[in-house]
């Protein structure tokens, strides 16, 4: 890896991306870390800054820095090189001591803004170190005072004593290294060696806040040159597309923007504002320049045509007011991507606004038509509104840059350079705008002005949600503005991927992860993307570098072959019932009594599919492994939600009666539920980690339970080989690593929640979240623009009504990206069992049975994983795996099975009339001929797309299970333990039959199929059991009939009797019913006798004659009288003996002895 670093490093470029993908545990930051310190300690490199930043802050090698110096003899350089920037808040936490105190000059302890900011701290530093204080409850309030109010207040009030002693940046850096009345500033603030230091760790929160040194203004590290030619490492590379996400979205709602207000005080500004001159004088830069011959002064006025017109036309003198009820003023919305799309109420599709200058109001309307003229229509004034807010700021940019370079002409030697962030903010406060809208507005101009750096294609021309976002527009009544209405836009044109860009165009990004190139746009970047926007610096792993990767880590694992490695897959094993607990406990007391307990925890239709009683079962499936694996001293139990007390859908206390019985049933006398099970859970999560870990080490047999977010990317869980194992562990290489091991066990629930639920009471940055993800499908084509926009409406009524709404979900699940996101998920959850060099002999893997359904093994191509995931997928693999396509094909093709089953059922059960004579005999007639058909003769057949199953590559079998005859029916197109049932033409015996003299030919003058042709489309279960069957015994037993016994065999047309039998002989009371029974045995059972005679008391007849036509050994022949009808039931017409075909004898001389 290290060498893969310094060929991407040391090329031509000066910007890129290069991704590695590499496993937990491979030594991947150990390469960082090396390949770091040996470019800061060569001169040549003195001028470049090496970046790290990684999900978790605690999770920055920065002792592994320290380490790295002090090996090598050079630990003074480590303070000089080697900087930690952390929040301004935690900073001054980690920097306060009575030391900083003391050196507090006494003039700025003099200030109410010391005053203020000691006191708060000094209440945060104590709470945070001593965990029982009766006031820790006050510690969430007194840090978000700290971290919004006294700190802010405090530096603020210090940078300026800084700056009136110290005229240049680099003076005040070298006086705070030096002079020991500033000394201490460094101590409470590192960041302000920010510039000196060569080597940065931070947290992606950090990297994507603002930098603040208080020795320069503040700045965002994109826009800074902090980063030009730097080389950043990405840690947990896919992860941190999620980070960067979450920051996009809090910004979007802080910032949201009333763009008719912010429209009219800039209009405002340029109509009763005379602007000083100096804005518009050309600094000599310009005068030089290829814009010499535009004027400033045409700049502002081209600002203020523009306003001028929009105000005229739309009559923004007058304010807006929706008209309606006050209820209906938050359930209208206007979404725009790269199109409007109306979210109204009562189905209204536009948004209507007219001038009224009697009332001297714009009234807004909602309309199921589309008005008349442009000018009422909202969104065209919208639209008009958003074109002048990007005209406004490039001309703001365009001023800033020329005020920023005079600014720079007149700049004296040792004075601050004036940023570009400075000047834009200059030039904005001229236009009378409040400072959220500044906020907004430069943080907008510095986006979209910046120039594209490196070979990175433009923006210009990338029309994609990446590059573009999206924006809402809320119609907003309020008592407190009870005259007019607000149209708040909600605006999110930054997106992760065009975030990572701004990296990329500056400096080397270095993306390592486990998943790091893994295609999933819901849990990573979109790599396609990148690749195409970066094109030759993009840079990818050479073959034999990847082959490299692989070979260094399999001998990093070869200790693995002195450990097992068992993977197993829990769960009920098909339906939910009492049978399932039978499986966890060998008492059946026992296993009736948790059964019953948990069945009255749900009523009727509670727990839809037994989601929630399956997840009660699985849990107890794996703390039984616990319990009876002695080996098993450290299990983790992942669940995707924690347990809590009184919680129905997975309470705390019904886990423990569970856990509880289990023990008593497998005798284990170490249970005891105040110590045995561990809740790892979100709060104080640190210190119940450091106690397991402590109880671990003493050991203590503990299970565990915590979920996939709390335990994910970073978080370690080795813990200290307890004195009673040293002796069994077993190394696995030769790593000089701490004496620690990994957790001997894990279960691993199905992730669920991987997209966003539409559920009750839904948070704002939760739905904004879901319209991200949706976009993100769309991108890549997983979604359709029309599926978009339905699930983004279905979205936009949740979030306005409160009500849950997740119809659809199962379909988004089965999406690539969703897939690969649940997958990389489990491999972030299997990791926190593979940090250590030191294994249990034998390491278990459980999962839930069906987490096959959200696992892409194909992840595994051409990449490298730890030992215990390759375990789980072989396991996964030995059930069955399918990808999302073929889990959607399966989906439509047990839902049209249950249809068509439902179709014949209806045939059957009903009265028969001639239409419905005519449907049987059309599809008895199809399928004899067509039991397979292709895509091409299916795109022309509408029965054909409605009553067959469509495989996912041309085959003639697949395979089913079905439940209550056929009204319950799943689809697998590979057989597993649940699908082993089988639609075929061996399950038809047609070969057989074809077998029979005079058959073949009967078949080929009449167009029947003679095989099962490979093809697109076969037969639905219920279509090819209850039909095809049939119709070949109904023919080949007429054709043998006639043929061997010279009499004629009619179809029964009057549609009271149809079905009743196959065939009625002519010129007799004799019906005849044909079979194809798979089994070869006669249905001669009382029931089915006595069903047979009422049957036959329907059409008068005095004989029915029931006959299989083939079959192999020897059955016996039933005939009997009931009623005074006689009932012959022939288990076969036509036997095999030894491979050879033979009339059934004793058959045939009954059926010549009734006709």
């Amino acid at each position: 890896m290290y060498n893969i670093i310094k060929r991407y490093v040391e090329n031509e470029n000066q910007n890129g991306l290069l991704l590695i993908d590499m496993p937990t545990g491979s030594g991947k930051t150990y390469s960082a870390v090396e390949f770091i310190y040996d470019s800061c300690m060569s001169p040549d490199n003195k001028d470049r800054k090496y970046i790290f930043v990684t999900t978790l802050k605690k999770n920055l090698p920065y002792e592994d820095f320290r380490k790295r110096f002090v090996e090598s003899g050079h630990e003074e350089l480590f303070q000089e090189k080697i900087l930690l920037i952390d929040s301004n808040m935690d900073s001054v936490v980690d920097g306060w001591c009575q030391e900083v105190e003391r050196a507090i000059p006494a003039e700025i302890k003099r200030c109410d803004e010391y005053k203020d900011f000691q006191k708060d701290l000094d209440f945060v530093k104590k709470q945070r170190e001593d965990k029982s204080s009766m006031l820790r409850e006050f510690l969430p309030s007194i840090e978000k005072n700290l971290r919004e109010k006294t700190e802010p207040r405090f530096r603020r009030l210090v940078s300026e004593y800084l700056e009136k002693n110290y005229r240049t940046v680099e003076k005040r850096i070298y006086a705070i290294k030096k002079d020991k009345n500033w000394q201490w500033l460094g101590k409470l603030y590192p960041a302000v060696f920010t510039k000196d230091r060569q080597v940065l760790l931070m947290s992606m929160d950090k990297f994507l806040s603002r930098n603040t040194t208080i020795v320069e203004p503040s700045y965002m590290f994109c826009n800074s040159d902090i980063i030009k030619n730097a080389v950043i490492f990405i840690d947990e590379f896919d992860a941190t597309k999620d980070t960067i996400l979450k920051r996009i979205i809090e910004n979007g709602l802080h910032d949201k923007v009333d763009y008719i207000e912010l429209f009219k005080d800039i209009y405002a500004a340029l109509h009763t504002d005379e602007f000083p001159a100096v804005l518009t004088v050309p600094s000599k830069e310009r005068q030089d320049g290829k814009y010499r011959d535009q004027t400033l002064e045409s700049v502002v006025a081209g600002i203020k045509e523009k306003a001028d017109h929009i105000y005229s036309t739309y009559s923004l003198q007058f304010k807006h007011r929706t008209l309606g009820e006050l209820s209906d003023a938050y359930q209208n919305y206007l979404f725009q991507d790269h199109q409007f799309h109306s979210i109204l109420n009562a189905n209204n599709s536009y948004i209507t606004m007219h001038s009224d200058t009697g009332q001297k109001i714009n009234s807004i309307g909602f309309s199921q038509k589309k008005p008349e003229r442009a000018k009422n229509n909202i969104q065209t004034m919208l639209g008009q509104l958003r074109g002048f807010i990007t005209y406004f700021q490039g001309a703001v940019n365009i001023l800033a840059i020329n005020y920023m370079q005079c600014k720079k002409e007149k700049r004296k030697e040792g004075e601050d350079a004036f940023t570009m962030e400075s000047s834009i903010r200059s030039v904005l406060a001229l236009f009378r705008l409040n400072d959220a809208s500044i906020d907004y507005l430069t943080t907008q101009i510095m986006m979209t002005s910046h120039k594209i750096k490196g070979k990175i294609q433009p923006a210009e021309f990338d029309l994609s949600f990446y590059e573009n976002g999206f924006r809402y527009y809320a119609f907003e009544n309020n008592t407190e503005h009870d005259m007019q209405s607000q149209i708040m836009m909600y605006s999110f044109q930054n997106t992760p991927e065009k975030t990572l860009l701004r990296y990329c165009e500056k400096a080397k990004v270095i993306g390592i992860s486990a998943t790091a190139t893994v295609s999933s746009v819901i849990g990573n970047y979109d790599i396609d993307y990148l690749k195409d926007k970066m094109q030759e610096v993009f840079i990818e792993t050479t073959p034999e570098e990847k082959q490299g990767l692989i070979d260094t880590f399999n001998e990093s694992q070869k200790g693995y072959q002195n450990v097992n490695i068992h993977a197993e897959l829990l769960g009920c094993k098909g339906t939910y019932s009492l049978e399932a607990w039978l499986s966890v406990f060998d008492d059946k007391e026992l296993a009736e009594a948790i059964y019953g307990k948990i069945q009255r925890l749900y009523g009727e239709g509670e727990d839809k599919n037994d989601y929630f009683k399956k997840r009660y079962l699985r849990i107890g499936l794996a703390f039984k492994q616990f319990v009876t694996h002695e080996d098993i001293h450290s299990f983790l139990c992942v669940l995707n939600k924690h347990p809590r007390p009184k919680d129905r859908d997975l309470d705390r206390d019904v886990l423990f009666d569970i856990f509880a019985y289990i023990a008593a049933d497998k005798k284990w006398n170490g249970y005891d539920k105040r110590k045995t099970v561990v809740f790892l859970d979100g709060s104080e999560y640190e210190d119940k980690k450091t106690n397991l870990i402590e109880r671990l080490a003493a050991g203590e047999k503990l299970f565990v339970i915590s979920v996939y977010q709390t335990i994910g990317a970073g978080q370690n869980l080795q813990y200290p080989v307890p004195g009673a194992l040293a002796d069994s562990v077993v190394k696995i290489n030769d790593r000089t690593l701490k004496n620690e091991k990994d957790f001997d066990a894990i279960y691993l629930d199905k992730p669920t929640n991987l997209i966003v639920p539409l559920s009750d009471n839904m948070e704002e940055n939760e739905f904004v979240k879901y319209l991200f993800q949706m976009e993100f499908l769309q991108e890549t084509s997983e979604l359709s623009s029309y599926d978009t926009l339905l699930n983004i409406k279905k979205a936009f009524r949740t979030f306005m009504m409160g009500h849950r709404n997740d119809d659809g979900f199962a379909n988004i699940y089965q999406k690539k990206s969703v897939m690969l996101l649940s997958t990389r998920y489990i491999i972030q959850a299997i990791g926190r069992i593979c940090r250590t060099n030191q294994k249990n002999r034998n390491i278990y893997v459980y999962a839930d049975d069906s987490i096959a359904d959200c696992l892409d093994v194909s992840v595994v191509e051409g990449r490298t994983f730890n030992p215990e995931f390759i375990a789980l997928v072989d396991a996964v693999k030995q059930q069955g795996i399918k990808t999302p396509e073929i889990m959607s094909l399966e989906d439509s093709a047990s839902l049209r099975a249950v249809r068509v089953n439902k179709e014949i059922k209806n045939m059957l059960n009903n009265d028969w009339t001639e239409a419905n004579i005519k449907k049987w005999k059309a599809l008895r007639g199809l399928v004899l001929m067509r039991p397979t058909i292709s895509a091409a003769e299916a795109k022309k057949n509408f029965i054909i797309r409605n009553f067959y199953v469509q495989l996912p590559e041309p085959a003639n079998t697949y395979f089913y299970y079905q439940h209550e005859d056929y009204n319950s029916v799943s689809i697998s197109f590979d057989r597993d333990k649940n699908h082993i049932m089988k639609v075929s033409e061996e399950g038809t015996k047609l070969q057989h039959m074809l077998r029979i003299p005079g058959v073949k030919e009967l078949f080929q003058q009449n167009g029947y199929a003679t095989s099962f042709e490979v093809n697109d489309y076969i037969m639905t279960p219920p279509l090819w059991n209850n039909i095809y069957k049939g119709a070949l015994g109904e023919v080949v037993g007429k054709f043998l009939l006639e043929r061997n016994l010279k009499i004629v065999i009619k179809e029964i047309e009057d549609p009271a009797l149809f079905e009743l039998f196959d065939f009625e002989v002519a010129g007799s009371s004799v019906y005849i019913d044909f079979k194809n029974w798979q089994e070869g045995v006669t249905e001669d059972k009382n029931a089915v006798i006595r069903k047979i005679a009422d049957k036959a008391k329907k059409c008068g007849c005095k004989c029915v004659v029931v006959a299989n036509i083939y079959a192999e050994g020897e059955w016996s022949i039933s005939d009997t009288e009931l009623d005074g009808i006689r009932i012959i039931s022939l288990p076969c017409l036509v036997k095999s003996t030894g491979g050879k075909l033979y009339y059934d004898k004793d058959a045939w001389d009954i059926l010549r002895g009734v006709y």
